[in-house]
């Protein structure tokens, strides 16, 4: 989130222990990504037919400018 055009993130502390599940923090991305990617024609839409499902796994990181999303496709 951001706060006044900046990137609101503190760095955990050393004991945190996460209590979200991964789908319920990657779903939204997942939701995001394949609508812009149906948005700019990359596909003819996310539906089903075209987009059969989605792998994630969360990696955690020590500074936020090494965050990322990494998107690999596979054709079926």
């Amino acid at each position: 989130r951001s706060k006044k055009g900046k990137i609101s993130w503190k760095i955990p502390a050393e004991d945190y222990k996460p209590t979200n599940d991964e789908d319920n923090i990657s779903w939204i991305w997942n939701k995001c990504i394949k609508d812009c990617l149906t948005k700019l024609e990359v596909w003819k839409d996310d539906n089903i037919q075209y987009c059969r499902g989605t792998y994630s796994k969360v990696h955690f990181i020590d500074d936020i400018q090494n965050r990322k999303i990494e998107i690999n496709f596979i054709e079926l």
